[in-house]
């Protein structure tokens, strides 16, 4: 907003977006992701091009869930009808922990040793829950 000069009055300019910053920078699809910067008011949300969804926006931020893309770094872009701010790698997308089969071993009485998951991200993984019964 700025004085007019002549009369006192105050006049409000609409402005392009500008993105200065994305948080996360990184995560799988689904991550909900916060574009901040400025012009941002009614601002859509992109990431190489697809739309993300539950956008919401002010006038210094706009925050969306990241669709689903490639692996690897995505292109952010906010636009208005102003034009478009580009954040060229603004997020980068990771992979997610994916459960694949798993590979029971038994004893002799039948009963359950061991239980292997496999799949991929499965870093500290944790405690499973098998039958009922917590294991680790």
């Amino acid at each position: 907003m700025f004085p007019d000069a002549s009369d006192g009055r105050v006049t409000e300019y609409a402005q392009v977006p500008i993105i200065t910053s994305i948080s996360p920078m990184s995560g799988p699809a689904g991550t909900i992701v916060t574009v901040n910067g400025s012009g941002l008011a009614g601002a859509t949300l992109a990431f190489n091009g697809v739309a993300a969804v539950g956008v919401t926006s002010t006038g210094v931020r706009v925050i969306g869930t990241a669709p689903t893309n490639a692996l690897g770094a995505a292109d952010v872009t906010a636009t208005t009808g102003l034009g478009t701010a580009t954040r060229i790698g603004g997020f980068t997308y990771t992979s997610i922990a994916a459960a694949g089969p798993t590979l029971p071993v038994t004893g002799q009485d039948g009963r359950l040793l061991l239980l292997a998951l496999l799949g991929v991200g499965l870093i500290s993984a944790g405690v499973a829950l098998v039958a009922g019964h917590g294991i680790s």
